[in-house]
């Protein structure tokens, strides 16, 4: 008689399964710790042959040597169909086996993942609880159902894990639930019903003919299953007295069973009471695939597949055991960890830990927020200096990835303190490329690119020989902005925005202004014009393409000036030259910059999203959407379309901010419908090098000529203030200012001249 000796599963999870979790977890699952199903899959034992390494052995002992394998037990995640049926339905465990059963799913095995949120919560598990929960379930399942076992029930397997998301460590406990039945002691103390009265090895109990059949089953078998296939299969004949039982062994020793022979021991005293029961272990597959039955005599060896007799007339009892928790590699009855991150590719580990703090942002805060869409976002910088640091470094933050650095300038020795993407190394460097490098090697992954290149501004005169090349530039900047999403305006001067702005306005891109004072900041975006004609940006709703002309334009950042962008770089002494600003002024501006931004971006209007209004803001305007009230303003604009700021404009002096609203300006020398006709017919009407030098040249015909007439200094002349009709409005106003001050002085004459009659010209301070 001998006592069978069943060999634990060792848990084998590749690292593609925990990447599957992850994304499960943080994607999907979030905050939920619902049980889900997952695969198993275990491969037929089987044992090696080794050489020795032994250089005294013989040459017949170093011939090779068997060694058997473990029984490995692999999971891995499936279809989220399937995966979710737990939770998805209201059928139970069993119901869902049954109909993955009759599907035929009988390549795997099915098992319940259990994933914490908390390693104290991992910790902190009853397992013991947990396992009796599952042993009962196969126990009652294998009592109710005899013949109709279903074998995905007797090979379940639990799996409690706790994911590590941003060390990549993953701490899991896998369980195989078992069940034990005992012998009454008043029938024999301390027996076991795990006894095989004979032991046979398949080359002794079959012959030839029998190896034959079985072979031709195997195959018939791996016709609709892989030939590593790793379910086993179990079956009974009504036709042989015998009631062989088979199934397919992970166990490749000649003298131990695997594990799930427990369960199956159990099943067949259940079915077939008071008999006999046997049951065939494969252990050796490929043995049966390359068998030839022509042969007449082959080694005993040569098969390793046990059949095992087992009396069936022991009285058991109605009380069981559970076991079933994995050990770990030291023997105990503890969990394991796998720590992916040093086999990790450093650039992917950089990139998933990237999207790591974002995707937290939707468990609880944020949960409609659409990362893609930021993610996917091109970002246009102009200017590499204080700003531009800042600004690209906090996109970097959000995921955004396409970044371009626009500077003509280099690093100097002040500008490493202040501006974080430079080192002392870099002076000398070209900003822009410089940034795009530094960037690179912050994060190698992301798409950084810099372009030394000078924007060419209004007031600054281009030379003869210079015309060509500055147009030049100009045509690269036109490409930069039509390929980008977003464009960021951080330059050091004022007339430094202007054409970005005109390009913006035109091609009805976000366009977000940056500009600093000694202690003071503004921040806004550009309104685009209103073309229904045309197709919706990228940043535009076409749902809502209907409201998009129900608020009224926003203004730009040269919509408040009513006088053209000048030089405003010569002649300044060095505190004018430098840009002097409190040092905390950038990053806080940039901050707000980027967050607005990104609240646009989440807007289902896009560009065309509300103005938040000032309080003081008239209220009987009817053009806005009637949601638009301050109370909407403080919710969050990242997953509702509440009114985002125009305007928001700081003050450190006294640590206040101020949300601003300013519309459009029909005569505006950046945005107006004016200038931007005036731009897309730049190459005949010659607009670029007019708006540079100042120079007077004739309209085609159908547009506003020069009259010279109406200019009283030649030399005051303004190409951008004539076009937009600010040098008329100037004229006017100087017109009304002149009669106003004649109004004036006739009544204070008479006025004078009342008082002087008066005193009778006894006080001189009277006599004019």
């Amino acid at each position: 008689m001998l006592t069978i000796k069943f060999e634990p599963f060792q848990t084998t999870i590749s690292p593609q399964f925990w990447s599957d979790l992850r994304e499960y977890k943080l994607h999907h699952a979030k905050l939920l710790s619902d049980k889900l199903l997952i695969k198993g899959r275990f491969s037929p034992g089987r044992q090696i042959q080794l050489r020795s390494s032994n250089t005294s052995s013989t040459s017949q002992e170093k011939a090779q040597k068997p060694s058997t394998l473990k029984p490995r037990f692999n999971l891995e995640f499936i279809l989220s169909a399937q995966r979710n049926l737990l939770s998805s339905t209201s059928q139970g465990t069993l119901e869902i086996l049954d109909s993955l059963y009759k599907e035929n799913s009988q390549d795997c095995t099915f098992g319940l993942l259990y994933n914490y949120n908390t390693i104290e919560e991992f910790k902190s598990i009853d397992r013991n609880a947990l396992l009796k929960e599952y042993t009962a379930l196969i126990y009652s399942h294998i009592k109710s159902k005899k013949q109709q076992t279903n074998p995905l029930v007797l090979s379940l397997f639990i799996l409690t894990t706790f994911a590590d998301l941003k060390r990549f460590k993953f701490y899991y406990w896998a369980a195989y639930p078992s069940i034990v039945e005992t012998i009454p002691n008043s029938v024999a103390p301390n027996s076991s019903p795990n006894i095989a009265s004979q032991t046979y090895p398949i080359s002794s109990k079959f012959g030839p003919l029998g190896l034959l059949c079985l072979s031709k089953e195997y195959q018939e078998f791996s016709k609709s299953h892989p030939s590593d296939c790793l379910i086993f299969s179990l079956t009974y004949s009504s036709h042989s007295p015998d009631n062989i039982s088979c199934f397919i062994d992970p166990s490749g020793s000649q003298t131990v069973a695997g594990w799930i022979l427990r369960n199956i021991l159990v099943w067949a005293r259940s079915t077939f009471a008071n008999q006999k029961i046997s049951v065939l272990c494969y252990k050796d597959v490929n043995s049966f695939a390359l068998f030839q039955p022509d042969s007449q005599s082959f080694p005993e060896n040569s098969f390793q597949s046990i059949l095992y007799e087992i009396p069936n007339d022991i009285q058991v009892s109605e009380s069981y055991q559970s076991v079933g928790w994995e050990r770990n590699l030291a023997g105990k009855l503890l969990p394991k960890l796998s720590s992916l991150e040093a086999s990790m590719d450093p650039l992917m580990l950089a990139s998933s830990s990237l999207g790591l703090n974002l995707q937290l942002m939707k468990w609880r805060l944020a949960p409609s927020l659409d990362l893609s869409v930021i993610a996917s976002t091109k970002c246009l910088l102009l200017g590499s200096g204080t700003l531009g640091c800042n600004v690209a470094r906090l996109l970097l933050g959000w995921g955004i990835t396409d970044i371009t650095f626009v500077d003509n300038g280099s690093v100097s020795y002040s500008n490493p303190p202040r501006q974080p993407l430079f080192n002392f190394s870099d002076v000398g460097k070209p900003k822009a490329i410089c940034a795009s490098e530094n960037m690179k090697s912050i994060f190698p992954a992301i798409n950084s690119n810099g372009i030394q290149l000078s924007i060419a501004m209004p007031g600054h005169h281009v030379a003869k020989q210079n015309e060509e090349s500055v147009l030049a530039d100009c045509e690269k900047l036109d490409s930069l902005i039509q390929s980008h999403d977003v464009i960021f305006l951080l330059t050091d001067s004022r007339e430094g925005r202007w054409l970005p702005t005109v390009m913006g306005a035109v091609y009805k891109k976000l366009v977000i202004c940056v500009a600093l004072g000694f202690d003071s900041f503004v921040v806004m975006r550009h309104g685009p014009p209103h073309q229904e004609s045309e197709s919706p940006s990228i940043l535009e709703t076409t749902s809502h393409s209907d409201q998009t002309v129900s608020c009224p334009r926003l203004g730009c950042y040269f919509c408040n000036d009513i006088v053209a962008p000048l030089d405003s770089l010569s002649n300044r002494s060095l505190d004018q030259q430098c840009t002097v600003t409190r040092p905390g002024l950038a990053p806080i501006s940039a901050g707000i910059a980027v967050e607005l931004m990104t609240s646009i971006l989440q807007h289902s209007k896009g560009i065309y999203a509300d103005p938040v209004l000032p309080e003081n803001y008239p209220k009987k305007s009817e053009t806005l959407s009637s949601s638009n009230d301050n109370s909407q303003a403080v919710t969050s604009v990242l997953t509702y379309d509440k009114p985002i700021p125009h305007q928001i404009r700081g003050f450190l002096g006294d640590f206040q901010q101020h949300i601003v609203l300013g519309n459009s300006y029909d005569k505006c020398t950046a945005c107006s419908d004016t200038i931007i006709n005036a731009y897309k017919n730049r190459k005949i009407n010659n607009f670029l090098l007019c708006a540079f030098n100042n120079i007077k040249q004739s309209a085609p015909e159908g547009e506003i000529k020069v009259d010279s007439q109406e200019l009283e200094d030649e030399a005051n002349f303004n190409y951008l203030e004539w076009l937009t009709g600010l040098s008329e409005l100037h004229r006017k106003t100087d017109m009304l200012d002149v009669d106003d001050f004649l109004v004036s002085s006739d009544s204070d004459s008479s006025e004078i001249k009342d008082i002087g009659a008066e005193s009778d010209g006894k006080d001189d301070a009277f006599n004019f």
